[in-house]
């Protein structure tokens, strides 16, 4: 889907949902074309003996076979799936059972290559070694000075050789942003335009004031809020992605974040002090001064109640994968709460497909 199609769809969105915001004003953020994305699944298909990596036509949803080319892709992913199939085709009693492989990748040049099996994986035999002789071959091939780590999964078990994680690199209004992002965790695929987000929400997000962030995954947006507001109060349901949010502030010397292991749904009723949480015993609630909440909601976004529940923050700050549900939580918040949207702006971070990524920016009127 060409860019100024869906700019023209956004549009008219707001057009439809939040009129008292121009069209003209919204901000508009492009990348590369392709060669993009640094994170990407494929199914595995076995025919004599060998597998191919393919995807699926999204209109027809036939089978579309790779042939060591997703131009979607960055060249590491490429340079790795050719590698991956010539292993796996040499080593076809290894490969039973292969039915997916997962990439992911940095501007670093590391990367973490995943196998997904339908059969038993053997921990301390043949499995583990082939995984280790994938490896030496991946980085025999000499694609990256950068590490290269391979994980086995299966049901209830996981080989891993190498890290779970590997280390990406941003650059946000001249301060050098690392982040650890963890296997099997949310990462956000286009790092261009990731850091494009990053620097938007550095430059319009400043407050004297504590930010509380829901959502907050293994930190991505949350080494930015740091330096936005006088304290980070981030919250997280999954416990790997805590455990990352805590290595990637140290990583980055950040001293004026905690983090709590907690639905946004329970936090509402720490706040409101409905029953105590011994996750949260280490965090003295009662001493942040809140005025702005960050929220980055899966593609369903906010049902009213948890509009309702962000409404007590001054200002709002809202990611979003889908305009769809973007528009209609804009539109409840600026008519039952009286926010102003000060900003809004949408990121073309997947290229070649009709998604786009946006952030709002919301204060209540005085």
């Amino acid at each position: 889907m060409l860019l100024e199609n869906k700019i023209l769809a956004f549009k008219n969105l707001i057009q439809e949902f939040i009129p008292q915001y121009n069209p003209e004003k919204l901000d508009v953020f492009s990348g590369k074309q392709s060669g993009y994305r640094m994170r990407a699944e494929f199914a595995i298909y076995h025919d004599n003996n060998k597998v191919r990596h393919y995807t699926h036509d999204a209109q027809t949803k036939e089978r579309v076979f790779c042939n060591g080319e997703f131009a979607i892709a960055t060249p590491l992913i490429n340079q790795l799936m050719v590698a991956v199939e010539e292993f796996c085709n040499n080593n076809y009693t290894f490969s039973y059972k292969l039915f997916q492989v997962e990439y992911m990748t940095t501007t670093t040049g590391h990367a973490i290559v995943s196998l997904l099996f339908h059969r038993p994986l053997e921990q301390e035999g043949s499995d583990l070694e082939k995984a280790k002789e994938l490896q030496n071959f991946l980085l025999s091939k000499n694609f990256t000075e950068g590490e290269i780590n391979v994980i086995l999964r299966a049901r209830k078990s996981k080989i891993l050789v190498g890290k779970n994680y590997i280390q990406e690199k941003f650059s946000v209004l001249g301060n050098d942003i690392y982040l650890y992002q963890a296997e099997n965790s949310f990462a956000q695929p286009n790092a261009e335009i990731n850091q494009l987000m990053l620097e938007y929400v550095a430059k319009n997000s400043h407050s004297d004031k504590d930010i509380l962030e829901l959502y907050c995954g293994v930190g991505n947006f949350t080494m930015v809020l740091a330096k936005t507001g006088r304290r980070v109060l981030a919250t997280e349901v999954n416990k790997q992605a805590v455990d990352f949010v805590s290595k990637n502030l140290a990583q980055n010397h950040i001293e004026n974040v905690q983090v709590g292991r907690i639905s946004a749904e329970e936090f509402v009723q720490a706040m409101q002090k409905v029953r105590p949480f011994r996750r949260l015993e280490h965090i003295d609630l009662d001493s942040y001064d809140f005025e702005t909440v960050f929220v980055d909601p899966p593609r369903s976004g906010l049902d009213n109640a948890s509009c309702d529940m962000i409404s007590k923050y001054e200002q709002i700050i809202y990611v979003s994968c889908n305009p769809h549900t973007l528009m209609p939580n804009l539109q409840y918040l600026s008519q039952k709460h009286g926010y102003n949207i000060e900003h809004l702006a949408l990121f073309d971070q997947f290229p070649q497909t009709p998604h786009v990524e946006s952030v709002a920016l919301l204060r209540k009127s005085k």
